[in-house]
């Protein structure tokens, strides 16, 4: 895993806090590098990821910026970061413009989020507008 010297390591879309803690202990048992794990859900425990080795914790995916915007909420309340959000762009037909899928992103790095991304139903478009506003 190491031979392609990496500058880190994405763990995504994770459903099962159980099955996250493994993908990290995983990574970790081979690499000091660093590790960003993202959940799809909520209302999770993160402390056994956070000692098992994940440096950067958030979320990614759901079904838009407003649902990791929640969820997000909720996990600095409990958790010190750093952060991490790579929120969908909406549901198929619904998705959102590159302008307002950037402005969600300035939401996040307000709330205090360090690295801020996208997922599913992301175009470069958007990435380019989400770089433009932060």
């Amino acid at each position: 895993i190491e031979k392609e010297k990496p500058d880190g390591y994405l763990i995504e879309t994770m459903t099962s806090l159980k099955e996250a803690k493994a993908a990290t202990q995983a990574v970790r048992q081979v690499s000091r590098r660093p590790i960003f794990l993202c959940m799809s859900v909520g209302g999770q425990d993160f402390e056994p990821i956070r000692k098992a080795g994940a440096d950067v914790i958030g979320f990614n995916c759901g079904t838009g910026p407003e649902e990791i915007y929640k969820l997000m909420k909720a996990l600095i309340q409990i958790d010190s970061g750093p952060w991490c959000v790579r929120p969908s762009a909406g549901l198929p037909g619904k998705i959102l413009s590159p302008k307002k899928f950037a402005a969600w992103g300035l939401k996040f790095k307000k709330l205090g989020c360090q690295w801020v991304g996208g997922c599913c139903g992301t175009t470069p478009e958007h990435i380019l507008k989400l770089r433009e506003f932060l």
